[in-house]
């Protein structure tokens, strides 16, 4: 009787635990097409630029509390309004490489009610001195061109 007892209380508990699940499978999930962003070579002092396209995968409407950057070089945009279940919306990300010199990573760090989050974005490259222009083959790559 005992041992019957502890396993009707397991599955119960199991049962709660399921319905748990359900209910983040409910609610509202970030989709991003791509995550990072790699800028590749650019000079001191350019500003470069993504915007990151996501989708409401969920079923209940997206609100993005708030986004955050690695540094004050890095510049999130966000939408303020609710994303329904089934829209896309974008998160404009810049930026500026002044005073950065080397290998950069990047990053936005999105707090919203999805139940994936916080999602943190990146913004990769190589920034490389102006001294170096002359050093350099000339390839380069403006943000704008990419």
């Amino acid at each position: 009787m005992k041992q019957f007892l502890v396993t009707a209380v397991a599955l119960v508990c199991l049962s709660f635990i399921g319905q748990a699940q359900d209910n983040i499978s409910e609610g509202a999930v970030m989709t991003f097409d791509q995550k990072v962003h790699e800028f590749g070579s650019i000079f001191q002092g350019v500003k470069t630029e993504n915007t990151f396209v996501f989708k409401n995968t969920g079923s209940k409407p997206l609100i993005i509390s708030g986004a955050q950057g690695s540094c004050g070089c890095t510049v999130p945009k966000w939408p303020k309004e609710p994303i329904m279940p089934g829209e896309q919306g974008e998160v404009y990300v810049s930026f500026n490489s002044e005073g950065k010199y080397g290998t950069q990573d990047k990053t936005v760090t999105i707090n919203s009610n999805a139940a994936n989050f916080p999602i943190v974005l990146h913004m990769k490259g190589n920034v490389v001195k102006n001294q170096d222009k002359s050093q350099g083959s000339g390839e380069l790559k403006s943000p704008v061109n990419q």
